[in-house]
């Protein structure tokens, strides 16, 4: 007697066929859900654990000769000011400030100028604890009675009692002299190059005197009526580790080298400030921080002033340091109201900033030892926009430029002009919407580079740049992203739409492989001319795809399977899939695959189907898994008991 009659015919293929498409769905399934969970490891650009003064912010105040205190707007300059500029002679010097964001100049000062008698302080300032003792600021004026001074407060905070007692920290002479002069030199702890206005960076550990919590002045004081009788002073920075001191000096050291101009009196002065830097036993310490550094401070939220990146004035003089180039403006540029895609809540641009679109520009990173898998990437927008990489003597090593066929560059490569401005989702333009580019750099990681931003035309449509989430390192190779946006035209209605990410780099590794198959998946099974996010794919493109992915080897298909994959939640036509907010799919692309029957499963009965309709979250992903187990296991068990019976 048969104890499993059932097991004959029809009925048992049915059930192995079952148990086969569902082990290889939970399999694949469960491929992408570990994968999606340790997709890239990257260097997250996290806010600083310093804090940035600007000299003219609320708080700061002069006292001019012992009278009442005063707020300090009128002794402050902008970033790119210069002094002496034009003229002749003398006044022909055109000599820069060494300035990183805006400071204080009594030097210059209105109603007064080197007569001025007085003293400038910050704030109440706290040290937070005993990991971020370090504090730097820029410094130049004349020599002799001017002098930082760091007070600690000796009463409770906000007492009044604000600058009693003794300076605790040091006496600091500004000792710049007049140009030319060597005054000063003998003593690098406590003297200036001899640069007369032009800044020189300072940093200091506090003493041991101030212990977290405790509140503390910056206070300078200016005693001299003649000869240089001012200083100038800014870009002061409290509660710092001794790397972020180390990346703020690496910046200023490449503002001093790139602001020459044409002038020798100039280009004269900042080489003995960089030969003071290189040959003074003062910034060794820093120097050896700099050095270890394997990556750059390049975030947007944090950059605020643009301090943490040198203008390069030697590529043009686009005057670029106004606070409203850091925008927080979220997608609302003119009238089309174009979504920017930003990263966290602010980003560089160039439109908030009035930049005309025939000026162009660079910005140089600190510099930093390349690391990890050697991948950078920062999103770009506009037309002119240019990510590269160069070594610490200023070559070019990658650049996100692509040659076009026709032998002209284009600069940004997720920049397209489709005309479509009402609605760049249904036409697929983008104009000042940023996409994400990365750059394969792994030849040169363990060289000593920095990131530059660039607007590199002049003149054209669309000649503005526009930048965001620079990352200078992934510990692992990166996956392939899917970014949500929305554009309100004329506030209604509101478009919904994704940008997928850019790659400028060789086709022959892992990654461009990736990539090439994800333009590839992009294209036939989720081509919103055909219906958007949900397709009838065609037996010839399923093929098309099958056979692309069989061929790669296993690290490409791991890149792939761990992608972003989209979707826009209904049976989309070509009329209204933007009107339908996008979500990305938990799966990934290798979900989408295994649901489709690409890896080894029998092709599903019908050719509709939306990847992310069946797996999309990792609830139903898990319920895959469970039910391919459970068949699994109940295979096994009957197996088992069959044999038994037998026995």
């Amino acid at each position: 007697m048969e104890t499993f009659p059932w097991k004959r015919g029809n009925l048992m293929k049915k059930i192995v066929k079952i148990l086969t498409i569902g082990c290889a769905l939970g399999l694949l399934g469960g491929a992408a859900v570990g994968l999606n969970a340790k997709k890239e490891i990257k260097a997250e650009a996290t806010a600083p654990s310093y804090t940035t003064y600007v000299p003219v912010s609320a708080g700061w105040v002069e006292n001019t000769d012992g009278s009442a205190e005063s707020t300090v707007g009128s002794l402050a300059r902008g970033r790119n000011d210069r002094f002496w500029n034009g003229g002749s002679g003398f006044d022909s010097q055109e000599r820069t400030f060494n300035a990183m964001d805006e400071f204080v100049d009594t030097i210059h000062r209105a109603n007064g100028g080197e007569g001025w008698r007085g003293a400038y302080r910050t704030p109440e300032l706290e040290l937070v604890d005993n990991d971020h003792r370090y504090i730097s600021f820029l410094f130049g004026g004349g020599a002799g009675d001017i002098f930082v001074n760091i007070f600690q407060v000796s009463g409770a905070a906000g007492s009044g009692d604000r600058i009693a007692g003794i300076p605790t920290a040091f006496n600091l002479d500004s000792g710049n002299g007049d140009f030319g002069s060597n005054e000063g030199k003998e003593d690098s702890l406590k003297k200036n190059a001899p640069i007369s206005c032009n800044m020189v960076f300072k940093y200091f550990e506090l003493p041991v005197e101030i212990q977290p919590g405790d509140h503390f002045l910056i206070y300078v004081r200016d005693g001299k009526t003649s000869d240089y009788g001012g200083f100038t002073f800014g870009d002061v920075h409290i509660n710092l580790t001794l790397e972020e001191v180390a990346k703020h000096f690496s910046v200023h050291k490449q503002q001093v080298k790139l602001n020459e101009y044409t002038s020798a009196w100039n280009r004269n002065a900042n080489e003995f400030v960089l030969n003071y830097y290189a040959t003074d036993s003062y910034y060794e310490t820093i120097r050896n921080a700099e050095a270890l550094l394997t990556d750059a401070d390049c975030d947007f939220d944090v950059n605020d002033h643009l301090t943490n990146w040198a203008h390069d004035r030697s590529f043009s003089e686009a005057n670029i340091w106004y606070n409203d180039v850091i925008s927080e403006n979220d997608a609302k540029n003119w009238t089309e109201r174009m979504p920017a895609n930003k990263s966290g809540d602010r980003y560089f641009n160039s439109d908030a900033s009035g930049i005309d679109e025939s000026e162009k520009y660079r910005l140089v990173s600190s510099e930093f030892t390349l690391s990890g898998t050697g991948f950078i990437s920062a999103k770009l927008g506009g037309g002119t926009a240019v990510m590269s990489l160069i070594d610490d003597a200023g070559n070019e090593l990658v650049s996100s430029r692509i040659a076009a066929a026709e032998g002209t560059n284009i600069l940004n490569g997720g920049f397209a002009d489709n005309g479509g401005v009402d609605n760049i989702m249904a036409s697929g333009s983008r104009y000042n919407t940023m996409s994400r580019t990365y750059l394969d750099a792994s030849a040169h990681v363990g060289k000593k580079v920095r990131v530059v931003l660039s607007d590199e035309r002049t003149g054209g449509n669309w000649g503005l740049a526009y930048f965001d989430e620079v990352i200078t390192k992934y510990d692992t190779i990166p996956t392939l992203k899917v970014d949500r946006i929305e554009q309100q035209f004329n506030e209604s209605p509101l478009y919904h739409g994704v940008v997928t990410d850019k790659y400028v780099g060789s086709a022959s590794t892992n990654f461009g492989k990736a990539y090439a198959f994800m333009q590839l998946f992009y294209e036939k099974v989720r081509n919103v001319s055909n219906g958007g996010s949900r397709c009838v794919i065609s037996a010839e493109d399923k093929t098309a795809i099958d056979n692309a992915y069989k061929v790669l080897d296993s690290d490409v298909k791991a890149i792939i399977n761990a992608s972003d994959d989209y979707d826009f939640g209904q049976a989309a036509t070509s009329e209204n899939w933007f009107l339908t907010e996008a979500s990305v799919s938990v799966g990934g692309v290798g979900t989408t695959l295994a649901v489709m029957g690409i890896t080894g499963a029998p092709a599903l009965s019908s050719s509709y189907f939306n990847g992310n309709g069946i797996v999309s979250s990792d609830n139903s992903i898990a319920l895959i898994i469970i039910v391919a187990s459970a068949i699994a296991m109940f295979g096994a068990g009957y197996f088992v008991l069959r044999k038994r019976k037998q026995n």
